[in-house]
């Protein structure tokens, strides 16, 4: 008689910074490494001795399951089924590579965490072992925002993807849209992150992004009997390590950036695969175009700067900036920047799902490109990039560069860059179509008091203010797409506090724009605040 045995297998991952030379132009501090437990996959050797008819089989009831949330999901060890082992070890192995494959190949199963615990058959004491449940570990309350989780990742496509690129400009648009909406790192209370040093503090619940854990972080992350309060900050860090994070949250570590970024390049029509290093504990991504696969990691190219806290391991925050050193780069270029202290060079690196490695060969992309050079996230939109040359040094270094190969870069106002590129990321995730309610966003000592829409000649609000300074407001108009057209700005000087504004026929959008939104100038931010949750339809 078969006697069933439960097995616990955890694949926890803890983030860590690396520490590199300071970049003149990006101001970077720390670029960011994951030491990770990934699952090797399983060679072909040794899949010979399971059947890869049978592996295949036990993959499609492990998606099945994960698909419906199921808590528990049964093996069959009927023949075609059976996962069997000499020993444990190997059943262990058998059981980690087939539950990390199964989610390498679907990342839109973000709701599942890579810790997983099984059950096995035992014929005798001494084996052979048959795989016979897993019991997954998923991310609480994740399961029920499938509809939005999709719904987000259709609309970042739609506000980075235009039907005239190519897939090189495609993968460079998700690129840099990532890098542009993302923090590297963990998004959680001052007192949840450090409880010790906060906890009780008026500064206990202001968020802060944290790249590395702190003790009581690490003891949470890798404990099994929880408080309600553990339990919850455990899946918040979870679900950092899964797409959840960069998609829902924009924050993540090299795992959600990757399999983000995975998402994205399969529904644009790029083939995607995910590369793991347990050397130096990272994740990256390859893609194919042309014929030719290159590494692209948007996780190194994402740095982290530091503040006046990061000898406490504290506040170490994302900003709006980024690089293109790790875009579209050989295997030779990719073990060059990716050296660790202890002179790992992520040469150990492999996928699922497929053997060998593909090689990346090709150094087509890595000078005379437009991005080649270029330290901070580029914009596509109407046939141009906008970039700035610094976040740091504002000033007025703002561009737009064609996408075409002999093109120039040429100078441009602040207010066209800002208009092309802060308003839209200021709404990355917003749905297209929108109707008349609204949510009201404003800056510190400023209130939206009232928005009427009276027909498409009419847009207007009261809008009151501690400012005795003029307000800057604009208006982008965005097609049936999302996509933004075209913009206006009004400059308002409340008089007694409030001002009144309504847009005049010479406002009104260009044709194809079908919706607005309103937003406030933040100066000292330097940013667009919106001021409309949502879309307002105009026709």
């Amino acid at each position: 008689m078969k006697k069933c045995i439960s097995w616990l297998l955890a694949l926890i991952l803890i983030c860590a910074p690396l520490s590199a030379a300071a970049d003149d132009n990006a101001n970077i501090g720390y670029i960011p490494k994951s030491s990770l437990g990934f699952a090797e996959p399983i060679h072909p050797v040794q899949l010979a001795a399971v059947g890869a008819d049978v592996w295949e089989n036990v993959k499609g009831v492990i998606l099945n399951g994960l698909k419906n949330h199921e808590a528990e999901i049964q093996i069959p060890t009927a023949e075609g089924y059976d996962i069997s082992a000499a020993t444990k070890d190997a059943m262990e192995k058998y059981a980690s590579a087939l539950y990390f494959e199964v989610l390498d190949e679907n990342p839109d199963i973000f709701y599942a965490f890579t810790g997983v615990s099984f059950s096995f058959l035992l014929d005798s004491e001494e084996g052979p072992y048959h795989l016979s449940k897993m019991y997954p570990y998923y991310i609480d309350g994740a399961y029920e925002l499938r509809d939005v989780f999709n719904l987000r990742i259709e609309n970042i496509l739609n506000q980075t993807i235009r039907g005239d690129m190519t897939d090189m400009q495609k993968a460079f648009a998700l690129h840099d849209y990532l890098i542009a909406n993302t923090t590297y790192g963990y998004r959680l209370a001052r007192a949840e992150a450090f409880p010790e040093k906060y906890a009780g503090t008026p500064k206990a619940n202001e968020p802060i992004a944290v790249c590395r854990l702190s003790e009581h972080m690490a003891e949470v992350i890798s404990k099994n009997d929880l408080s309600d309060e553990e339990d919850a900050l455990k899946n918040k860090m979870l679900s950092y390590h899964t797409a959840y994070g960069v998609v829902m949250d924009g924050v993540g570590v090299c795992q959600s950036y990757s399999l983000a970024y995975n998402i994205l390049c399969r529904k644009a029509g790029i083939e995607c695969i995910n590369v793991y290093s347990n050397g130096i504990g990272h994740m990256w991504n390859m893609v194919k175009i042309g014929g030719e696969w290159y590494n692209v990691d948007v996780t190194y190219d994402d740095p982290i700067y530091e503040n006046d806290n990061i000898a406490e391991n504290d506040l170490v925050q994302s900003v709006f900036g980024g690089n293109h050193a790790n875009l579209l780069i050989s295997d030779e270029t990719m073990r060059e920047n990716h050296l660790d202290n202890n002179g790992q060079d992520g040469s150990d690196a492999y996928v699922y799902g497929k053997n060998p490695l593909p090689v990346c060969g090709s150094k087509t992309y890595e000078s005379n490109q437009i991005f080649s050079n270029v330290k901070n996230p580029m914009h596509y939109y109407g046939g141009y990039y906008y970039y700035t040359k610094s976040y740091s040094d504002a000033g007025d270094q703002y561009f737009r560069i064609s996408s075409a190969a002999s093109a120039q870069p040429e100078t441009i106002p602040k207010q066209q860059y800002t208009a092309f590129v802060n308003m839209a990321a200021a709404a990355p995730y917003a749905a297209a179509g929108g109707d008349t309610s609204v949510n009201m966003y404003v800056k510190e000592g400023t209130e939206l008091t009232s928005v009427h829409i009276d027909n498409i000649d009419k847009i207007g609000f009261q809008l009151t203010s501690n400012d005795a300074d003029k307000i800057n407001i604009w208006i982008g108009y965005y097609n049936a797409a999302g996509v933004l057209v075209n913009c206006r700005m009004k400059e308002i000087t409340p008089e007694n506090g409030s001002a009144d504004m309504e847009l005049q026929k010479s406002d009104m959008p260009p044709s194809g724009a079908v919706q607005a939104r309103i937003f406030i100038w933040d100066g000292q931010n330097n940013i667009l605040r919106p001021l409309t949750e949502d879309f307002i339809k105009i026709a």
